[in-house]
């Protein structure tokens, strides 16, 4: 029954994917001939459509002396978006997915998440959209379902969303249903997104919450931004934040930028959907060798706040091989109120911007790290040049160094990263990536030395 479900989306799109053709024959067609005295009936609306696509096959691999060979993941992505305008209708077909996993595992399909099988129609002063996508407000949630949105005077939209709630990490679906009104506002300067959610399962709420979003620029030299996902869920009762983000960027001159942030979310929350995500639970029992459920093991439901910032500054060099240096430093705190302890970084770092013409990037960067009693310094150098600029080809690399000590065992030990990453653009369809990274420290409070190797190729059509 699962597998079936799983299947439904891809259905969709198939089905979807056969019309597009018809409807670029349809196009295309020359109008017949009409003859003399026959009566005259209004002709059919112009057909205009589109197609862009990406698609990628990658395959990577990673082995560690700890946990010996990983395997091998196999992975595709395919992104395509199909709008076709017919008449004063603005319809889109979305495909957003990702297919693949390990090789000869029982987890093989543990990257296969299908994000987006989604119809949108734009007929007049209405916006419906149907199949799966993400709802107004909705982040990273997904729905199986509906929505209707009606434009309305000064910029607003007022609608409303229905349908099943597949899970959110393993896009599977979950057995849980519902929806909620949804509002959003667009003016020069301001756009604000209003949503609800209310899920049953089970006979019961699943999940109950008030979702909302704003970004604005009060001048040309302030942007602000702020999210809130304050949420009930069935294993508490209580009314916590999800998610709580708020932002500030303030252009101080041309030449220097200061960026402020606030973010807190529950322990309870992030960390059982972290356990429900593929990836981490993929990596966790592969490569970590733990079992799962391991994050969720001992959470409560203490509340995680956290502050942080930047500060940049531009220096013009005036060099012909350099024209800015730019400077700066990055800082977070995290805590709670009467629960675990939590952490901190400090990052100053260096580097020349856009040098010898846009060919090249250079970065230093040092940084201390507190968390859980582990400290860790830190020294990282990163270098992107355009090697063949005619031929497409550029390489990224990074090497970082530093000491690392764990109060657990007390060890202070060496830590050494270092990988490089070549991409070439062979035409404007065509791409090829391959990468490599060496580590070498303490992980899991065990030595270990690990690899991983990674190949992509990537092919876009755009007509």
């Amino acid at each position: 029954m699962t597998s079936m479900m799983t299947r439904s989306p891809l259905a969709l799109s198939a089905a979807l994917l056969l019309a597009l053709p018809c409807v670029a024959r349809a196009q295309d067609a020359a109008p017949e001939a009409v003859a003399p005295g026959t009566p005259w009936t209004q002709a059919a609306p112009a057909v205009d459509a589109k197609l862009r696509q990406r698609f990628s096959l990658g395959a990577y691999g990673e082995q560690s002396l700890v946990n010996g060979w990983g395997g091998v993941d196999i992975v595709l992505d395919e992104r395509l978006r199909a709008p076709i305008q017919i008449g004063s209708t603005d319809v889109e077909f979305r495909f957003t997915g990702r297919f693949g996993g390990g090789i000869n595992e029982e987890s093989s399909l543990s990257h296969t998440r299908v994000r987006e099988v989604a119809l949108a129609l734009k007929p007049a002063d209405w916006e419906l959209e149907l199949g799966r996508f993400t709802p107004v407000g909705g982040g990273y949630h997904l729905v199986d379902g509906a929505q209707a949105l009606r434009k309305l005077g000064g910029g607003w939209r007022l609608g409303l969303w229905g349908g099943t709630a597949p899970d959110p990490y393993t896009t599977l679906p979950a057995g849980r249903f519902g929806g909620g009104p949804v509002a959003t506002l667009e003016r020069d300067r301001l756009w604000v997104e209003l949503g609800s959610e209310l899920l049953m399962a089970s006979g019961g709420v699943d999940r109950a919450a008030i979702i909302g979003a704003v970004r604005g620029d009060p001048s040309r030299s302030l942007e602000l931004g702020a999210r809130a996902d304050m949420e009930v869920a069935d294993f508490s009762g209580k009314l916590r934040p999800s998610e709580l983000q708020a932002t500030a960027r303030w252009h101080l001159s041309d030449a220097t930028s200061l960026d402020l942030y606030y973010d807190a979310y529950s322990s309870q929350v992030y960390l059982l959907t972290a356990d429900r995500d593929p990836a981490l639970t993929h990596y966790a029992s592969r490569w970590a060798g733990l079992e799962q459920g391991w994050i969720a093991r001992d959470v409560d439901d203490t509340v995680y706040h956290a502050v942080g910032g930047g500060l940049d500054h531009h220096i013009d060099l005036g060099e012909a091989w350099a024209d800015t240096l730019l400077v700066g430093v990055r800082g977070r705190a995290r805590t709670s109120v009467g629960g675990p302890t939590g952490g901190s970084y400090v990052r100053l770092f260096a580097g020349l911007p856009d040098a010898m013409d846009g060919r090249v990037d250079l970065r230093l960067e040092q940084q201390v790290l507190s968390w859980g009693g582990a400290l860790d310094l830190e020294t990282i150098g990163s270098l992107w040049f355009d090697a063949l600029p005619s031929k497409g080809l550029s390489v990224d690399s990074s090497v970082q160094v530093g000491w690392r000590r764990f109060d657990p065992n007390g060890k202070i030990a060496p830590s050494t990263w270092a990988d490089v990453y070549v991409d070439w653009m062979a035409n404007r369809r065509f791409q090829f990536a391959a990468g490599y990274r060496f580590g070498n420290s303490l992980d899991l409070y065990e030595w270990d030395t690990s690899q991983a190797m990674m190949a992509r190729v990537t092919w876009r059509e755009s007509r």
